[in-house]
């Protein structure tokens, strides 16, 4: 997802310059924007379908949602790849004012609308005191650095992800490099590998009151970090054996497989739920760290599309591509935007709103939601986001 990375053209352009950009090392790559529509789509639905099950065929549907939720640490790699071409570049001095101020314009205005978006929605429930205290906390990320802070917006947490990997992963590879120039890339990767991973065994391993909790240890900084780490390894790797992962037709057919084993996975986890106690935290720490490894490695091999000027259908289409470009806007309104629009719909036109009353009315009125709130999103990133991101990208 790079959220933070640059990706301006219209979607008019992208047929035609296709080919061009994804070769020219500009650091524009045009089907990683239909990697992230996938992923996109893949956690819209999981958040707009989702429901509290009655049934064990609506327990089934539900594992099948929860395993979509993977579409968020696919936009951690990309960002791991794509943020590891600006810091890996030795080609020039590394640029503080500039690195922060592209990812300042990309992030904070969209970030900030949203933030004043809920807080007038919860403002009905809550002190405006309170809930002013809680946007100050949200704009410094303290929701996922102390859990007595509430995000205000419920998917922020992996922005705060990202924004926590964008200030860590400069700081620690400059650092690296001042004491081994020549392994400072693979000492980078080691950290984002290893130290994740440590952290993770301590918070498996913690003496915590609910699932929930243990979620919350393993799913913020550092223990999400080594997500990003299988860009950091796309981009090593580009950078220092091109001549070998850049050949088309291997590149072609490895981000191929890639895609053939997406919805492998879906289908895979969806029974691996089913057959687990994951009230059992041996059985969940398994699970989830065999989740963790295999979208990875999928990620890894999406990211070959980078190399290449893919021929797939699903990946070289233009409505897909868009869809990706404008992922950020809808992966901040969708959560407060569908479930409104489904109850207000279902009001007026008298449908019922809940899958265990009427599983069609259900569905019609949250597609159409879900729909709905693409347009809105669209409408943000063209007339708000790209105007604010000139604007700031002046100083």
């Amino acid at each position: 997802m790079d959220w933070g990375f640059p990706c301006g053209l219209q979607m008019s352009n992208l047929s035609v310059q296709t080919k061009t950009v994804a070769k020219s090392g500009k650091g524009y790559f045009p089907h990683l924007d239909a990697l992230r529509g996938i992923a996109i789509i893949m956690v819209v639905v999981f958040h707009a379908f989702s429901f509290y099950p009655e049934t064990p065929d609506q327990t089934n549907l539900n594992r099948f949602l929860a395993v979509l939720s993977q579409g968020v640490p696919l936009f951690f790699i990309l960002s791991g790849f794509l943020i590891s071409l600006i810091v890996f570049d030795d080609s020039k001095p590394f640029a503080w004012r500039t690195y922060t101020m592209r990812r300042f314009a990309k992030i904070f205005p969209p970030f900030a609308l949203s933030l004043i978006f809920f807080s007038i929605r919860d403002l009905r429930h809550s002190q405006f005191w309170d809930i002013s205290t809680l946007v100050a906390a949200n704009l410094v990320t303290l929701p996922n650095l102390l859990p007595r802070f509430n995000a205000i917006n419920p998917v922020s947490w992996s922005l705060f992800v990202e924004l926590h990997f964008y200030l860590v992963f400069p700081l620690v590879y400059l650092g690296l490099k001042k004491v081994t120039p020549r392994f400072g890339e693979i000492l980078t990767i080691g950290v984002f590998v290893f130290v994740p991973l440590l952290c993770r065994w301590a918070a498996w391993n913690s003496p915590v009151e609910s699932i929930g909790e243990r979620f919350f240890l393993i799913s913020r900084f550092p223990c999400a970090m080594d997500y990003f780490a299988w860009g950091m390894v796309f981009c090593y790797l580009q950078r220092n054996h091109r001549d070998k992962i850049g050949r088309e037709l291997l590149a072609n057919r490895v981000a191929s497989f890639g895609l053939v084993l997406l919805p492998c996975f879906v289908l895979l986890f969806t029974f691996i739920l089913r057959g687990y106690n994951l009230s059992s935290t041996q059985d969940l720490a398994g699970v989830s760290e065999l989740c963790r490894f295999l979208i990875g490695l999928i990620a890894f091999l999406l990211l070959f599309f980078s190399n290449v000027a893919a021929p797939t259908v699903l990946i070289d289409n233009r409505p897909l591509r868009y869809v990706g470009l404008i992922s950020y806007e809808w992966f901040l309104f969708h959560a407060g935007i569908i479930p409104w629009l489904r109850y207000q719909i279902g009001h007026v036109l008298h449908y019922s709103f809940s899958p265990t009353d009427s599983a069609i009315s259900f569905f019609i009125l949250t597609l159409v939601s879900m729909l709905a709130s693409l347009g809105i999103s669209a409408a943000i990133y063209h007339w708000f986001s790209q105007p604010a991101m000139k604007l700031f990208r002046k100083y």
